[in-house]
């Protein structure tokens, strides 16, 4: 997430020890701040509560109690006009790749769209005229002509890093979205399998399978499915912020993995890495791929296959035409149905953000890269690096050798702020004749990108690697410990969240460079070095009391309620409230610096920086539900919104002397309020 904003470091700086160790005690203001001090969002606070209390409800308990139903706050409400302006800009892109799909996915007819399905899977060999299976050898043969062609059925081979460069990975495949769209639904996923196999069959040249043979097929295939999803790493998922939270752990080399196993047929683990071009000293064998590997070694041939037919089908089974006639008149249109469309655009845009994410962001580029203050950013950032290095000089718990390595780390994070130098995509080519031919083209391309840069330095491609992950159109900014760099997408750096005008908003958002910068030294990116690499650069003792430390922060955040009756989990969201605290305290500190800049006297001052409380409160604002608040505590390793601002308040002292508070339910004495950095 994230700031911008452009002033002199050398002016900012100047007094930057007073700030972070001598911080003003505020005078008591002419009113009282909570009661009568006239705020830029009055009409969302309710000043009968207090502050102590609760500061979410302080700060937004009137907008809670009233608001319009489609009012989602101020992220919310960007992210959906967000969403909306870049699928628009899509859909009417005058790209002559975005066109050619467009208009490919206008025309597709039922019929049109089975023919291209098949032949994809005649151009991978998964589908023929023989009634023979193929041999295990062979099988592998068409599992790595698959892989070569983008896509990631039992296994899947992307891209990580070690030592300072990009390696390849063979590491676990991906699920059926159908699959898992069922299981999350509640429904039959038996079902869900069933309906893409009848499709397959009711469009082949085979007699279709009964009822039962169905059955156990949808049933073995299932299995399959349940061993895949199992042998998930998340420290190789394709979501960015899967990898960020994963715990990390060094891979085997492949050139020194000597697995024993072996087929009855003498094939060997070996002999499938070697099929799948991980074989060298940049790749690397994803140690939870055993339960794979043993699939592959041992499973009926004849079932695999079927799997790998049922896995092609999957991957295209949302492009599928809507006939809008076979549901009749549900709309009261007559034939006006007919202008409905056949669903297949927005089902293309869905697909394409994930398996041809360039393609997306080389649109988002055109509209996005004027609209936003990536220079404004990247000053903000860097004076945060300054602040943030002073803080761990300046801390008193940590030895020199343990903060040299920090602060090394730090000096050497780099920062990618809003776009790359040059249009995502620009390289991809479609010589396809129809819609699914020109897609798997797109996903063949990512593939051979990401395979190119394995032995290049992490250093110099960044957002190299990033685009092959996310869109930039995506709203959020990473983290990414295994390069040691961050993201800042331009969703953040839009005058609607990082106004120019608004100082405590900015500086509010600013939070969101810091939270970022902060990954890098919380729970899970503390294990990471300079270059990226999982590498243990703590002190035993130091180690022990940062341990400690996380502990406390644990604690007091499963103290908070994460709704009635139920509280927070302090220990899936360690590392995000740890970056959470970071982040707030380093934007707080640069504005105060700023104010004294600006020549604000004390009074000013304070009622600017009770201000940006309450503006860090209104970037996230939102009425949840009790159902999305135990989704949430069950699935996200962030706190909820309302744990963000009492959880990160509540440790800070310029908070409580700020807003006076002196008791309340969720007050702790400043021994109890912990500081890590």
């Amino acid at each position: 997430m994230g700031a911008i904003l452009t002033f002199s470091a050398a002016i900012l700086f100047s007094g930057c020890t007073d700030v972070i160790d001598n911080p003003v005690t505020p005078t008591e203001p002419s009113v009282d701040p909570v009661t009568q001090e006239k705020y830029e969002n009055d009409d969302l606070m309710d000043r009968t509560v207090k502050p102590g209390d609760s500061f979410w409800q302080f700060a937004l308990g009137t907008w809670l109690k009233s608001h319009d139903e489609e009012d989602a706050g101020l992220q919310g409400n960007l992210i959906n006009t967000h969403s909306s302006l870049l699928s628009y800009a899509f859909m009417e892109s005058s790209d002559p790749l975005v066109q050619k799909l467009l208009d490919e996915a206008d025309n597709l007819g039922t019929e049109d769209y089975m023919n291209q399905l098949f032949s994809i899977m005649f151009d991978l060999d998964i589908a023929g005229d023989s009634d023979t299976p193929p041999s295990r050898k062979q099988l592998i043969e068409l599992l790595a002509k698959m892989v070569d062609s983008g896509y990631s059925p039992l296994v899947r081979r992307t891209i990580n890093t070690d030592d300072g460069v990009f390696v390849r990975v063979l590491t676990s495949g991906e699920n059926s979205a159908k699959v898992v769209g069922a299981l999350q639904s509640g429904d039959d996923p038996v079902e869900a399998i069933k309906e893409i196999l009848s499709m397959v069959s009711s469009f082949s040249d085979d007699p279709e399978e009964d009822d039962e043979d169905l059955d156990v097929l949808a049933q073995k295939i299932l299995e399959i499915e349940e061993t895949v999803g199992m042998a998930h790493n998340d420290q190789y998922a394709d979501d960015l912020r899967l990898r960020q939270i994963a715990t990390p752990k060094r891979d085997q080399r492949a050139s020194q993995f000597r697995a024993r196993r072996r087929a009855a047929d003498g094939l060997t683990v070996e002999d499938i890495c070697q099929a799948l071009g991980v074989t060298d000293d940049y790749s690397v064998v994803d140690e939870q791929l055993e339960p794979i590997f043993t699939l592959l070694l041992e499973e009926d041939v004849e079932t695999l296959a079927s799997y790998l037919v049922f896995y092609i089908a999957s991957q295209y089974y949302d492009l599928m035409p809507i006939d809008w006639s076979e549901y009749g008149d549900i709309f009261g249109m007559g034939s006006g149905y007919m202008n409905l469309g056949n669903g297949v655009k927005e089902s293309l845009y869905t697909l394409l953000s994930t398996k041809a994410p360039e393609l997306i962001s080389r649109v988002d580029y055109m509209v996005m890269k004027d609209n936003i203050d990536i220079e404004g950013c990247r000053t903000l950032m860097e004076q945060m690096r300054t602040l943030m290095d002073g803080r761990i000089a300046a801390n008193d718990w940590m030895s020199d050798a343990t903060k040299g390595a920090a602060r090394e780390k730090l000096a050497a994070m780099k920062f990618n702020i809003g776009v790359p130098d040059e249009q995502p995509g620009a390289s991809f080519e479609l010589i396809g004749e129809n819609l699914l031919e020109n897609v798997q083209q797109l996903r063949q391309q990512r593939q051979r990108q990401m395979m190119a840069l394995v032995g290049k330095p992490v250093a110099n491609h960044g957002w190299d690697f990033a685009m092959q992950f996310m869109t930039l159109g995506t709203y959020n900014a990473v983290y990414a410990p295994f390069l040691n760099q961050l993201f800042i997408l331009p969703a953040f750096l839009s005058d609607g969240i990082f106004p120019k005008d608004n100082e405590p908003m900015r500086y509010a958002t600013a939070m969101v460079f810091g939270h970022e910068m902060c990954h890098g030294f919380d729970a899970n990116g503390s294990n990471y070095d300079a270059e990226g690499s999982i590498i243990d650069w703590w002190t035993p003792a130091d180690r022990t009391e940062f341990e400690q430390r996380q502990q406390q922060m644990v604690t007091l955040y499963d103290q908070l309620w994460q709704y009635d009756g139920v509280h927070a989990d302090g220990k899936m969201t360690l590392a995000e409230n740890m970056a959470d605290m970071g982040g707030v305290r380093l934007a707080f500190e640069l504005y105060k610096q700023k104010l004294s800049t600006d020549g604000l006297n004390t009074e000013a001052t304070n009622h600017q920086l009770r201000e940006f409380f309450l503006h860090y409160v209104l970037f996230w604002q939102e009425d949840a539900s009790a159902d999305a608040l135990q989704d949430q505590l069950e699935d996200d390793e962030h706190s909820a919104n309302h744990n963000r601002i009492i959880g990160i308040t509540r440790l800070m002292d310029e908070w409580y002397d700020l807003f006076r508070v002196t008791d309340g339910q969720w007050y702790l004495t400043p021994a109890e309020r912990v500081r890590i950095w």
